[in-house]
């Protein structure tokens, strides 16, 4: 039961209406650079690409994605004017999402199925948007763009949630719940959603040490085995068998997603408190290495571990999933500022100080701890007096710390990040999707 002048179990904040006011002000940033033809708008900005077996800095337009596409920003821009009533929100709301919306078939096949790569993560935002922005015509076309989502097909050659067949288990139950009941035609995501599941059972590597996925455990890959973390590795494909066991009441999802968990266990270092990075450092360009190295963030180490295991407890009330979801969260909040080489610099929510007060926020709200908001509320009020208060550039995501306007390296999110501190009940999570019953 929720404590009196909370909502649900998370404390109000003191402080929503400079949260705001710093999320309004990004977002009259990423309007300012907002490039237009034709009733759209898309943004140019820096961003990794796989060149010649490495990771590469380039300048591009953005993709019609959700990670570090127009969708994203949109979403983001679409809460914000929720949040405010800013026209110029909604105005560039709606031509980022009419650029996502109609550019959709520029994302390769193979991308399609991904939750934050692909166009799951597009008809989530383009649903969400439409009933924030309370506009018709893209409600219609993204509508549209669902009825195509049958004709993604799994691909376990990717089987993560960021990109791959866990992405799409979550997206199409959440475009399930999003859809109003009359559009829903029976239970044909749950079944299409089933079938990835399926296909995520049958490509996994069973071990007695757990199960994983891919074939990073191969010598010839370089990396040091099949990788552990939400966005990549078990944990976000665990988490996504769970949901849909938890809505279909298949025993074999559930016992697949406790088996990736196991693998994390066998990877976790308890000096560290925390899951290596397991990839071959040598595609980032740094040198080969006798032992993986740890990260703090969404993407990789305790984090976005710390979300997958909230949810898992939520759903199982499993006591080994709330003690290592304590666990990754204290090792999260040990490693917010320059303590040690895990240490974040910058307030993006992929891999900064944004995405590293999600478990936080929602770990108050799971928990019963308070302390956990409040301490989220530190980090909101640092980027204020760091960037806002001396009118200078905010730190982001992508190389260099180079300022872009996407969602999970940008500042659409960091804006996000700022909306939620201020209303966590009315902006939903962005990092983790849980789909209802």
């Amino acid at each position: 039961m929720s404590e009196p002048g909370t909502n649900h179990g998370i404390p109000r904040s003191s402080h929503r209406d400079a949260f705001v006011e710093t999320a309004a002000a990004l977002g009259a940033r990423v309007c300012r650079d907002a490039m237009w033809a034709d009733g759209r708008c898309n943004w140019i900005g820096p961003a990794m690409e796989p060149m010649e077996g490495r990771w590469r800095q380039v300048y591009k337009v953005f993709g019609p994605d959700l990670y570090g596409g127009t969708s994203g920003v949109a979403l983001a821009l679409s809460t914000l004017y929720r949040s405010t009533g800013e026209r110029l929100f909604r105005k560039t709301a709606l031509g980022a999402m009419n650029h996502a919306l109609g550019r959709a078939e520029d994302i390769e096949p193979h991308f399609r199925m991904g939750l934050y790569s692909g166009w799951f993560g597009i008809a989530i935002a383009g649903l969400r948007a439409a009933r924030l922005l309370d506009d018709q015509s893209t409600y219609d076309r993204t509508v549209r763009l669902v009825d195509r989502l049958a004709e993604v097909q799994p691909d376990t050659s990717n089987c993560d949630l960021l990109a791959g067949c866990a992405g799409a288990v979550i997206g199409l139950l959440v475009v399930h719940n999003e859809l109003p009941e009359d559009n829903r035609r029976d239970n044909r995501f749950v079944e299409l959603a089933m079938r990835f599941g399926d296909a995520l059972v049958g490509s996994a590597i069973q071990a007695e040490t757990g199960w994983s996925w891919g074939d990073l455990y191969k010598p010839e890959s370089g990396a040091f085995g099949n990788l552990t973390g939400y966005s990549h590795g078990a944990a976000g494909i665990g988490l996504a068998l769970l949901e849909l066991s938890r809505i279909t009441e298949e025993a074999r999802f559930q016992e697949a997603g406790e088996a990736g968990f196991r693998h994390e266990r066998h990877w976790f270092d308890p000096e560290k408190g925390n899951w290596p990075d397991l990839r071959n450092p040598e595609l980032s360009g740094g040198p080969r290495t006798d032992a993986p190295s740890f990260m703090n963030a969404w993407c990789h180490g305790a984090p976005g571990i710390a979300l997958s295991r909230l949810r898992s407890y939520q759903i199982l009330t499993c006591a080994t999933c709330r003690q290592e979801a304590e666990t990754a969260i204290d090792t999260t909040v040990k490693n917010l500022y320059g303590n040690s080489e895990m240490s974040q610099g910058n307030y993006s929510l992929c891999h900064g100080l944004g995405g590293n007060s999600e478990p936080l926020i929602y770990g108050a709200e799971v928990l019963a701890r308070p302390e956990l908001f409040a301490r989220a509320e530190q980090v909101a009020l640092g980027g204020i007096d760091t960037y806002a208060a001396k009118r200078i550039t905010w730190a982001c995501g992508g190389p260099g710390g180079l300022e872009t306007a996407g969602l999970m390296l940008g500042l659409a999110g960091i804006a996000y990040f700022y909306l939620r501190m201020a209303d966590p009940v009315q902006t939903p999570s962005v990092l983790i999707f849980t789909p209802a019953a």
